[in-house]
């Protein structure tokens, strides 16, 4: 069962098993292998997501990227990961609707932590 994304929920959380590409990686391949890899994190966000609906109100979005060493950039992890939650989750990656972004990157199994709340100050 999916909540519904204008009830405005207190928390929308969700784990992917999976690390973005970073994007300059993206950037270097050819346009075929990377339209594969946004369809397979789009993929993993269909798949994961408690929602299907994106959410109609600003978000503060928390993004916790882990990988085996702990070490990464977070902005390149995160770019590709926004593109994907759009349309899903979030009805955009603009300021409108994404007031304030955090990351950061972890060691640990392999995973990204998705954690987006509304924005204070915006009830």
């Amino acid at each position: 069962m999916t909540a519904s994304a204008s009830a405005r929920p207190a928390a929308i959380r969700f784990t992917i098993p999976t690390v973005p590409e970073r994007l300059n990686v993206l950037l270097r391949l050819h346009w075929s292998r990377r339209g594969r890899e946004r369809r397979r994190l789009r993929e993993y966000v269909l798949l994961f997501a408690p929602i299907r609906d994106p959410i109609d109100w600003p978000a503060d979005v928390t993004l916790r990227f882990f990988t085996r060493t702990g070490r990464g950039d977070p902005d390149a992890f995160a770019k590709p990961l926004l593109d994907a939650l759009q349309g899903v989750v979030l009805q955009d990656d603009s300021p409108r609707w994404i007031r304030s972004l955090a990351q950061s990157v972890r060691r640990g199994p392999q995973r990204t932590e998705i954690l987006i709340e509304p924005a204070v100050g915006d009830e």
